[in-house]
């Protein structure tokens, strides 16, 4: 479960976090007759890139064989569970201390799964220019490729129908984006995320490795809720990011790393998911 509390402003943090520590979470029936098992503990202090699955090697299908355990899959994963099994990946098994020969096939299969990943999550997910956009996150089906890559960049997405998620990597001539480079994202007016009345939009900023990126503002998304922003005469919206604030001051400005970087715009509630983002044009 992927749980989220709303904080409106700076001013807000002391409610949120109090909200927060009121949450609890009861089982309410009696114990369940046959239980399955519950899943290991994990050392998340231990664990820097918890994406980066080939670091673990073959103990991964230690943690996936306790999780067919604890969390019996659907029947449509019967094939590919049939071939997992001949390599010792079965409910409750330690696969990584097997025959010889299977652990040497799950190392190198790890391996060669966590490159496959990685290179979709660093490709289009479909979409034409600077940003692509996954149009069937949240039903993936047998698809377990589709399913890891969106895990890698953005792990609990939701069904387009309840958010619209496009990522940019490059700018409007197709060159990464770059934090001592600059750019605009010019929304003309009336040309802002489509959305219900009931969602919101945001933009956020990260670093290759899709985690936050430390900035003197503390600010790494900026959206309609963003306090302050300021909208030109005729009601268009420009965000600048980059690693320096532009000359008309911070209101705007989603701060940058130097380097490259990522962008990921957030539609929730979106009643158009065939808009597209305007692309990031350079500044300097």
């Amino acid at each position: 479960m992927i749980g989220r509390t709303l904080v409106e402003s700076d001013a807000d943090l002391a409610a949120a976090r109090a909200a927060q520590q009121q949450y609890t979470m009861t089982v309410l029936a009696a114990p369940i007759p046959d239980a399955p098992p519950p899943l290991p503990p994990t050392d998340c202090g231990n664990n820097p890139a918890p994406q980066a699955i080939a670091g673990s090697g073959p103990k991964v299908f230690d943690e996936l064989s306790a999780i067919l355990a604890a969390n019996p899959p659907p029947a449509a994963d019967a094939p590919m569970l049939e071939q997992l099994a001949t390599l010792g990946v079965t409910p409750g098994a330690t696969p990584s201390g097997g025959e010889p020969d299977d652990v040497a096939a799950l190392a190198a299969g790890v391996v060669r799964g966590d490159k496959q990943i990685v290179g979709l999550a660093n490709t289009s997910f479909g979409g034409d220019g600077p940003w692509s956009s996954l149009q069937e996150a949240g039903r993936y089906g047998t698809d377990y490729l589709h399913r890891a890559g969106v895990a890698k960049i953005g792990l609990g997405a939701n069904v387009p129908e309840e958010s619209m998620y496009y990522v940019a990597r490059t700018d409007s001539d197709g060159a990464p984006l770059r934090g001592e480079s600059g750019y605009r994202l010019h929304f003309p007016a009336g040309g802002l995320p489509p959305i219900d009345e009931r969602g919101f939009w945001s933009v956020t900023l990260y670093g290759p490795d899709m985690f936050f990126v430390a900035n003197p503002l503390g600010r790494y998304a900026i959206g309609d809720r963003t306090p302050g922003l300021v909208r030109g005469a005729d009601g268009s919206l420009d965000l600048w990011i980059g690693a320096k604030p532009p000359a008309s001051g911070p209101s705007n400005w989603l701060p940058a790393p130097p380097g490259e970087f990522v962008l990921m715009l957030r539609a929730y509630l979106p009643t158009d998911q065939s808009w597209t983002p305007p692309s990031p044009e350079s500044a300097s």
